[in-house]
């Protein structure tokens, strides 16, 4: 089921005075979500926040900041450095 559907049946729902929690159950999604759902529609209306919803999803997804390579490398070093303090402790002891 499309989100767009599940956010009009919480809103529904939450209308006919269903508590959050129940609503979250019902249509799978996480209590947080149902309540930022809600708290949206309150804010800007039924087809306002769907509007807001469908526009903030388009795009194309921004690339990660930090390359996946240059961070297994960093980890690597870091990991090195630490077992080589932890020698060195023993060593001083």
């Amino acid at each position: 089921m499309l989100n767009h559907t599940l956010i009009i049946m919480a809103w529904e729902f939450y209308e006919q005075g269903v508590p959050k929690i129940k609503i979250a159950q019902d249509l799978g999604k996480n209590r947080e979500t149902i309540i930022l759902w809600i708290q949206g529609i309150e804010r800007y209306g039924l087809l306002g926040f769907l509007e807001r919803y469908n526009s903030s999803k388009k795009g194309p997804r921004e690339k990660r900041r930090v390359d996946a390579i240059l961070k297994r490398r960093v980890n690597f070093f870091s990991q090195s450095k630490l077992q080589d303090f932890g020698e060195f402790q023993n060593l001083a002891l």
